[in-house]
């Protein structure tokens, strides 16, 4: 078999006649092949690592989400802890509000104790009829 000479080290290795296309020795093309396999892998490494702070980015803006849809959540539930309080407290005292709300006793606001009579008697009519204020779910 002919003789070649390494590009790299300058080493005589041996080659076929049809093999004209290896230019290295095996030491020094295993050493090459290695390399550029350590190159492709950094590379994949980067690009695993910033897929990986692009994913903590996403994950650090979801929490900061879920911790204001939490405030609204308790936001709500003090509303709606407030206007039961005060559906409660309309069914509760619903004749004395009547009485206090009447237009008869009211001639100087007979509009708007007319109004707040008329919505008070149609509480006290859906209450009557089984259908109470509506309440939320779970409450």
């Amino acid at each position: 078999m002919p003789a070649a000479r390494c590009e790299i080290c300058g080493a005589e290795f041996e080659r076929a006649p049809n093999e004209s296309w290896k230019k290295l020795c095996y030491p020094c093309w295993r050493e090459k092949q290695e390399k550029s396999q350590v190159v492709a892998l950094r590379r994949r490494l980067a690009s695993l690592e910033d897929a990986l702070d692009e994913k903590d980015s996403l994950i650090a803006s979801l929490d900061g989400l879920v911790d204001y849809q939490e405030q609204v959540i308790a936001h709500l539930k003090e509303r709606l802890a407030h206007t039961e309080g005060w559906l409660t407290l309309l069914q509760q005292h619903s004749r004395f509000l009547l009485l206090a709300c009447h237009p008869d006793r009211n001639p100087a606001h007979a509009d708007t104790a007319t109004a707040v009579t008329q919505a008070l008697l149609a509480l006290r009519k859906q209450e009557a009829a089984g259908n109470p204020a509506p309440r939320p779910p779970g409450h």
